[in-house]
């Protein structure tokens, strides 16, 4: 996988993006309601065989973050990140 430059992705996002220190390819922000979203990127060779991603997020707490417009923005900076860094392999 690709690294994920972090740093860019923070240049943008409203929230910042942390990786999760036991899963590489995971990474979480936290809103300022204070849910803690996951976000997940595995490489998926059996779409294309060069690779493609699937994309994950996950509220594991059930937490509310209403009408968080932070929260949509941090999501599509971050899957943008990966679409970044996958064209550069």
């Amino acid at each position: 996988m690709n690294t994920l430059r972090l740093t860019n992705i923070n240049l943008h996002a409203p929230y910042k993006v942390m990786q999760d220190p036991e899963k590489h390819n995971n990474f979480y922000f936290v809103s300022d309601s204070g849910a803690r979203f996951d976000i997940d990127f595995i490489i998926n060779e059996s779409i294309i065989p060069s690779g493609a991603y699937e994309f994950g997020i996950t509220n594991r707490r059930h937490e509310r973050s209403p009408l968080d417009p932070k929260l949509r923005l941090t999501i599509f900076t971050s899957s943008a990140g990966v679409l970044v860094a996958g064209s550069r392999g």
